[in-house]
């Protein structure tokens, strides 16, 4: 179970993250400049893990596709002990349900939530905010426990993908429709047009 959790989360968000560059293609030249500058057009030369720490735009650029498109709406916790939150009392015992949408997309932590901007989380906007006003693993002791391996194929295949092709698609925001079972997806499909970034001489 946790595998095919953690296969499809993962897939789901990777494919938002394509239709997000698609769509918003000043976010993806933006992006292919960080990777270029380090890659450039050396097409053997592989990731390594420092290199995350060089393409601050890639993080932002995924945290806002896991910000956007929440994979876990809801997070299901007993309380074990009382607790007070302003003037009421959850009682130990009592099952609680985080509507983590409602906190991605609230205005009081996100300027126009419901567009797609990395830069809600440059180092400045993200100081602003609370701690747990961006939970797509959860946190804490029950933090997901395959969310760095998330990360990082996330981003690795961001940074294959981006060195060889552009991505465009039609669909804006506002026609972008979820459709809702075990898991956000698509309503819309995923309209994307890829093209080489430069010739090939095979394929």
């Amino acid at each position: 179970m946790m595998m095919g959790a953690g296969t499809d989360t993962t897939a789901i968000t990777m494919t938002f993250t394509l239709l997000m560059l698609a769509m918003h293609e000043e976010v993806q030249d933006r992006l292919y400049s960080e990777i270029y500058e380090i890659f450039g057009d050396d097409d053997n030369k592989e990731p390594e893990y420092s290199d995350f720490e060089r393409m601050p735009y890639l993080e932002m650029v995924m945290k806002e596709t896991l910000r956007r498109w929440t994979l876990a709406p809801f997070l299901n916790r007993t309380v074990k002990e009382d607790v007070k939150i302003g003037p009421y009392t959850l009682p130990a015992g009592c099952d609680i349900s985080i509507n983590v949408p409602y906190i991605h997309l609230n205005p009081r932590y996100y300027n126009e939530p419901l567009k797609f901007n990395p830069d809600n989380f440059t180092p400045e906007a993200e100081a602003k905010r609370p701690k747990y006003a961006y939970i797509p693993f959860s946190s804490g002791p029950r933090i997901c426990i395959g969310r760095v391996l998330a990360e990082t194929e996330i981003k690795l295949t961001v940074i294959a993908l981006l060195r060889n092709f552009r991505f465009h698609s039609s669909l804006t925001m506002e026609n972008l429709k979820l459709e809702l079972s075990a898991l956000p997806r698509s309503a819309c499909g995923y309209p994307i047009s890829i093209k080489w970034r430069k010739p090939k001489k095979h394929i």
